[in-house]
Formats: structure tokens, sequence, C-alpha cells
């Protein structure tokens, strides 16, 4: 009962600040073009409308049309990011015009154009899977290892069986020998299916693993009926919290989102093996500095979760957040952390100054 007043409670101070900022943003716009509304009723429902329409339309499309639902909830987000884009140009009119006087015109341009070719540049340059090559040179190792790192594919309502088939054409054109997902393979949003992994079969039948772990996402949108359809797809294999050897001497250690204390959790998996492997840490959220790896024996960690920051300004509160922000970290050019951008977006399918990735990292002898 507390939970469903709790929830109630954040749905009505999100709905008021969601409805405010609308009535502000509105007032700047229809100034810009010397309309007003002189009754503030009217305007209240106009705006109430302008908000609780989209809203009931989606939850009608949600449950009769699956794509009808993907498609206005792709377009829903969008105009979140525009609306978002617009408050920040307008604040910092705002602030800049207790100075300075701006033509309508440049409130115009500032307020309405500049966002929505922001964030028609933000749309487009998520859809772009940039690729990143990596070598990390070990003298003691004997043999080599290329892994594809991907995390933050975000599968659900906007990224479908298409993303898996987009990834799937540039492992194989890649050719690792390992794969590791580090979480959120799902956001959430709609029920994954086991169908939309098929084009992994390829990869299967090139005797490539792939291992997965989860991420914050699956935690919150219960990681159980996730993990369940993962059960039914063969060629991918779940490690939370488990060691995993992979070829002469590489072991991969995997550790679950809700094991929160890493080092802790990575010393209990490893205190058993007395054998000295080259070990990789598969851990979602990067948390912990190269220095720890050094005095846990671990010797690379791949992570994901910041997705870069994703859009601006989000990456200056991302930096300050996180030990590691996005790409390499070292200690001693022997302890590395590598915090990639993820594949896909989070929420709004967007990316202002930062990359979507998918990351191969060989670690070989010298």
């Amino acid at each position: 009962m507390f939970k469903i007043l709790l929830l109630i409670l954040v749905f009505i101070i999100f709905f008021l600040f969601y409805f405010y900022i609308h009535i502000f943003l509105e007032n700047t716009l229809l100034k810009s073009y010397n309309f007003y509304i002189k009754n503030k009723k009217s305007q209240y429902l106009y705006t109430s409308i302008l908000i609780v329409i989209p809203i009931i339309f989606l939850l009608i499309c949600f449950f009769t049309n699956e794509n009808l639902y993907t498609l206005f909830y792709t377009i829903y987000l969008t105009y979140i990011g525009i609306l978002m884009y617009s408050l920040i140009f307008t604040f910092i009119l705002k602030i800049i015009e207790l100075k300075f006087h701006f033509s309508k015109f440049f409130y115009k341009l500032s307020i309405f154009i500049l966002p929505l070719l922001i964030s028609i540049y933000g749309l487009l340059n998520s859809q772009i899977n940039n690729i990143e090559n990596i070598t990390l040179e070990y003298p003691y190792l004997s043999s080599n290892l290329k892994i594809a790192h991907l995390t933050d594919i975000h599968l659900g309502v906007i990224y479908k069986k298409g993303a898996i088939n987009k990834i799937t054409d540039i492992l194989i054109e890649n050719n690792p020998d390992i794969i590791v997902i580090t979480g959120d393979l799902s956001d959430g949003s709609l029920t994954i299916q086991p169908s939309w992994f098929d084009s992994f079969e390829k990869l299967y039948y090139r005797n490539i693993s792939i291992l997965y772990i989860t991420g914050n996402h699956e935690e919150i949108y219960n990681k159980n009926k996730i993990l369940n359809v993962i059960k039914e797809v063969p060629y991918i294999t779940y490690i939370g919290s488990e060691l995993k050897l992979i070829k002469n001497n590489f072991q991969f250690i995997g550790i679950d989102y809700e094991d929160f204390d890493v080092i802790k959790k990575a010393k209990e998996l490893l205190k058993n093996v007395k054998k000295k492997y080259f070990n990789i840490l598969l851990y979602h959220i990067p948390k912990i500095k190269p220095k720890d790896l050094n005095e846990i024996g671990i010797d690379l960690m791949l992570s994901g979760h910041t997705h870069g920051g994703q859009l601006f300004p989000h990456q200056i509160f991302v930096y300050l957040l996180m030990k590691c922000f996005n790409g390499l970290y070292k200690y001693k050019d022997s302890n590395y952390i590598y915090v990639s951008s993820g594949v896909n977006t989070a929420l709004i399918p967007m990316r202002i100054l930062s990359k979507s990735k998918i990351v191969f990292i060989t670690v070989k002898g010298k």
C-alpha cells in the first residue's frame, strides 16, 4: 500500500512539474509571436489536453497495436528531448536578458528552431554504431583474445529484432573470439522475445560464445522474467555472479548489478582459484577505480551504464558521479577499466556530444 501511495505521489509531482514547464515554454514561445492568452483557465485547459491526450493515445496503442505504440512512443520521447532543449535555451536567454535585449526573431530561433535542429541531429547520431578497436599488451600472455564488448542495448519498444540483426552483422564482420554483454540488454519498456535473437545463431555456428550479466534496467523491470527469456536463447550464456573459463588462461567473472559491493563479491568468487588466470570482470556500473582491480587480482574490467552522458549537459553530472566515465582507464599498465558509451540509447532516442559504440578489445602478449 505504501509503495502504491508513493508512486501516486511521485506521479503527481512529476505531472505538476511537467505541466508548469509546458506553461512556461508556451508563454515564452507565444509571446515571441505576439500571441497572448489572457485567460489562465483556458491556458490550463489547453495545456492539460496537450499533455494528457498523447499519453492516453500511447496507452491505447500499447494495448491494441505494437507497431503504432513503437512509432508514437519514439515520437513522444523525441518530443520530450525537444522540450528539454527548449527549456535549457529559454533559461539561458532569460539569464542573459537581464543584461542584454534579444529580438523576438532570436527567441523564435533559440527556443524552437535550434532545439528542433539539435534533436534531429541527436536522432540521426544515435542510429550510427561506431566501432572502436583497442589493443592491450601483457608480456606474460602466451595467447591472444579478441573480445567484443556490448552494453546498454536496451531492447524494448524502440530497439527490437532489427537492432540485434544490425549488431550481428558488425560482429561477424569483425570476427571476435568472444562477446560479452555487460548489462541493460532490455530496458523493460516491452517484453523481449527469444525470436529477436535469431541472428545470433550465425555467431553460434562460428563457435563465438556470448556471455551476459544484468544491469540496473533488468533489476528494475523484473530480472527473473528477462532471465527466463534468455534461458530460451541457446546462443547466450548468463554468468551472473560466477566464473567462466574461456580458452587457455582467460577467465571471466560475472557480477550482476544487484551485488553492489563489487570488490567483496569478486574476492569471494576468486578465493578458491589457485591457478593464475587473466581475469576479466564484467560489471555494469564503473563504480571502482583501476587501482582497486590490482588489489583483487582483476586485470581488466568491462562496464557500461554511463552512455557517455548521452545528452549534453547530462555528461557533466555523470562525469562527476562516476569513478570512471567513458573510455579506457588504467593503473600501472597492468589493470584496466573500459567503460563503453553503449550500443543504444536510454529513454530519449538521441545522442548529443556522445557516440554509440561497439568495442573490440584485443588482449595479447608482447
